[in-house]
């Protein structure tokens, strides 16, 4: 099977490379291009490169080799292109922006309506179950439930040590000194190899305790909130 390269035809698109043995039209003499001729040139570039498998790129870095060193004009045509690229991943990251700023500006109002739509419901009152009263439409059905218990770090210092767990970072060779359970001597060259650690507060065991009314120093429960469940 023939490899599918690439041919830079002067005045032209490229074109793949005709089979070994085929016969190849003569090429039309050089002229300038047209915005039209150039966008279809710039294409074909792009399509050529798209098509080489991998097994084949030895084969086209061959031929795409040969072609620039053919002529000016072909090297010209592929400045050309890697210009064309340049400014057509700028305009695709100008509108990656914009769907980002439509997205988050639907996402603003998508959570100001819940917000909106919450409060209302609270409003409804409770029944006599104690749950919140359901808010009917004609195809569609707003209620909401209490969601789960979240936990506040007002001062992670008041924090106890024991809901905090430490992130030490040693050289492996004395770490794995350590593990052999060394003699005591060498502990405080070890505890001096030990970096600073990184102390960080487990949220979880914070909020378990909170949940059993042991109060925690340092911590409070988040105002309660509300999720809205819709049903079309």
């Amino acid at each position: 099977m023939s490899t599918p390269a690439l041919v830079l035809v002067p005045g032209g698109a490229p074109a793949p490379a005709s089979p070994a043995g085929a016969e190849v039209q003569a090429l039309p003499p050089a002229r300038s291009l047209s915005l039209y001729e150039l966008e279809e040139t710039l294409i074909a570039y792009g399509d050529s490169v798209d098509l080489v498998a991998e097994g084949d790129q030895q084969q086209f870095l061959a031929d795409f080799q040969a072609a620039l060193l053919a002529a000016a004009e072909k090297r010209d045509r592929v400045g050309w292109f890697l210009a064309h690229l340049d400014s057509q991943a700028q305009l695709a990251d100008q509108e990656i922006k914009r769907l980002q700023n439509r997205k988050a500006a639907f996402e603003r109002t998508h959570e100001r309506i819940e917000a909106y739509l919450i409060h209302v419901i609270k409003n409804l009152g409770q029944d006599a179950k104690g749950k919140f009263k359901k808010l009917e439409g004609n195809t569609v059905t707003f209620s909401i439930k209490k969601c789960p218990d979240s936990v506040q770090l007002l001062d992670e210092e008041k924090i106890p040590s024991a809901f905090k767990s430490a992130t030490v970072t040693m050289p492996l060779d004395i770490w794995n000194e350590l593990v052999d359970a060394l003699p005591i001597d060498r502990a405080a060259e070890i505890d001096d190899a030990i970096r600073k650690p990184v102390i960080s507060v487990r949220k979880s065991d914070v909020k378990a305790a909170m949940l059993t009314d042991t109060p925690v120093p340092g911590a409070r429960f988040n105002e309660i909130k509300y999720s809205l469940g819709v049903v079309k």
